[in-house]
């Protein structure tokens, strides 16, 4: 797949193969992160991907590295339309 005139590739399959094929600055959302969400990109993944187990790629997309000290309340955060 092309995406932004580069060939890309997920290791985790075709729904996440498409979705960064079509990625672009403005397929995301911005919101705020509530206090039960501090911390847990698992969480998130639920949410917004109905499983827990995507809590990486809501964190490569937030360019996150340490989920305890950078998600914390209110911290602005990127939520992409899927």
């Amino acid at each position: 797949m092309d995406h932004r005139g580069k060939k890309v590739t997920t290791s985790v399959g075709t729904r996440f193969d498409r979705m960064v094929e079509e990625a672009d600055d403005e397929v995301y959302q911005r919101a705020r992160l509530k206090s039960i969400h501090e911390a847990r990109p698992d969480s998130m993944s639920d949410i917004f991907f109905d499983s827990p187990d995507y809590w990486w790629f809501f964190q490569h997309i937030n360019n996150i590295s340490d989920p305890i000290q950078q998600m914390t309340n209110d911290k602005r955060i990127n939520i992409p339309n899927v």
